[in-house]
């Protein structure tokens, strides 16, 4: 059911309660005129839009001004990443006074209603400090991109509640979670005068989830309002390269909320994560992907938090192999791998000449599996719900070997550990529509066996060096 205006959020107010929303951006300015467009439409009666310009260079100050004269804009000197940008804004709805300040990414899109469900929602209890939307795809909005998450503490990772699945009627109007992501997350005021500003170490990711957890320990409920929506382009989907910020952040976060001796099983299997995806960008070739993962490593036992440090340009040199297209492939078992984007996988699946098509199988994790339900071909699921997904790959990992899969396609350049199960791999490249000969097949085995062994001999060596300047040194230098 739709709010109705003439209701205030709270029914005992005079007046609603007064909104600041706040939209960070850096060089996106047809994104953020998109959004501040959509604004307009806005259901509910006393918000101000409050538009943060990370030191913009495309002319989104200009735009603003001259489109939108009734945005409040502040210009950040340098570019101060998401976390400071939206601390921009923070600082400034709190000494304006604003009950609530709502954080919107500037790539959003909303609907009418979705401040006016956020407040509702924040209003049926004075400890609820942080109310999250459901987030839908932008591009397919029959699927939710995100429906809050929890942590999963030993595993070092997040557990979302709903993600890449159709879109559903809760019949609750809230929900607790652990954390919202702040493309649309309403803060209220007393629970930012007590939590504090964003820790403007992260720069980008995990921001988000340690605020949460911070007023979580003031006793404030992060929930998400579950008729709430906004649209954004799917996180999962969309970002599938290696991160810097989210290798070294991770580390940051879970330093900060973990006990010195939990930590030690959280950071193994953190650790063990980055060391093993290291080894492999090396075995294959991924010199960006390696550069990137050594730097996040690094950076963090340097305590190199806040904007990157570009000591020396990261490697712009992925894979590359002469194009070729994979001909004579009628009578062969291929296997599309899921490292790239679901759209990406069908692409690779309709260039395969259609002789070869009933012999081709898709391979997906269950959490993506809902994006494939419309295809009618062959789909294998790997069960990424376990909590040994190492046993897991190596399962599928012989299902392709008994089943003798001779040829794998990757749709991702940092390419695929089952690619070594078979005897050719191509990958095939979305942007330019053509499939390259990759020198990856299970003739090289033993080599992927000998790197997955030592990844854990180096794991075990290095983490008392991560465990003691997680415990000694960020806890105590940092750590509120």
């Amino acid at each position: 059911m739709d709010c109705q205006l003439d209701i205030a959020p709270n029914p005992s107010a005079d007046s609603p309660p007064r909104v600041g929303v706040v939209i960070v951006s850096w060089n996106k300015k047809n994104d953020l005129l998109n959004l501040l467009g959509s604004l307009g439409t806005l259901n509910y009666p006393d918000a101000d839009i409050i538009v943060i310009d990370n030191a913009s260079d495309d002319g989104s100050a200009h735009e603003v001004r001259e489109k939108h004269p009734e945005t409040i804009l502040l210009v950040n000197d340098t570019n101060l990443g998401g976390t400071g940008g939206f601390n921009t804004g923070l600082d400034y709805c709190r000494e304006a006074g604003y009950d609530y300040i709502w954080l919107l990414d500037n790539d959003a899109g909303i609907t009418p209603d979705a401040l006016m469900h956020l407040v509702v929602v924040a209003e049926s209890d004075p400890m609820i400090g942080v109310v999250g939307s459901k987030i839908l795809n932008a591009e397919d909005p029959a699927y939710i991109v995100k429906l809050g998450a929890n942590i999963d503490w030993s595993r070092g990772c997040v557990r979302s509640i709903s993600q890449n699945v159709r879109d559903f009627v809760s019949m609750n109007d809230f929900a607790d979670v652990d954390y919202v992501p702040f493309c649309s997350a309403l803060i209220r005021r007393s629970c930012l005068l007590v939590a504090g500003r964003l820790d403007e170490r992260f720069f980008l990711y995990w921001d988000d989830t340690d605020f949460c957890l911070r007023s979580k320990r003031h006793g404030y409920k992060t929930v998400i309002a579950t008729k709430s929506v906004v649209y954004h382009p799917s996180f999962t989907e969309k970002s599938r390269e290696y991160n810097y910020y989210l290798i070294r952040n991770t580390f940051l976060f879970f330093v900060k909320h973990v006990k010195p001796i939990p930590l030690i099983r959280t950071l193994y299997n953190v650790l063990g994560r980055f060391i093993k995806n290291l080894f492999f960008a090396k075995l294959i070739g991924d010199m960006r992907g390696s550069a990137v993962l050594t730097k996040g490593l690094a950076d963090f036992l340097r305590l190199r938090f806040g904007k990157e440090i570009a000591v020396s340009p990261l490697c712009k040199a992925d894979i590359s192999f002469p194009s070729l297209l994979p001909q004579g492939l009628a009578g062969s078992k291929i296997l599309i791998t899921y490292e790239g984007s679901a759209d990406t996988m069908k692409l690779a699946f309709a260039q395969i000449p259609e002789n070869a098509r009933h012999d081709a199988t898709i391979l997906v994790p269950f959490s993506r599996s809902d994006l494939y339900a419309s295809h009618k071909e062959n789909i294998m699921i790997l069960d990424d719900r376990v909590k040994n997904l190492f046993l897991e790959h190596v399962r599928i990992f012989l299902k392709i070997v008994m089943e003798r899969f001779d040829t794998v396609i990757t749709t991702h350049r940092s390419m695929s550990p089952f690619a070594f199960a078979a005897s050719r791999t191509f990958f095939f490249d979305s942007a330019t529509i053509s499939f390259s000969k990759v020198p990856i097949s299970k003739g090289k085995l033993p080599f992927l066996v000998a790197s997955i062994i030592l990844c854990y001999l180096l794991t075990i060596f290095i983490l008392p060096v991560f465990w003691v300047v997680g415990t000694f040194l960020v806890k105590k230098q940092y750590c509120e």
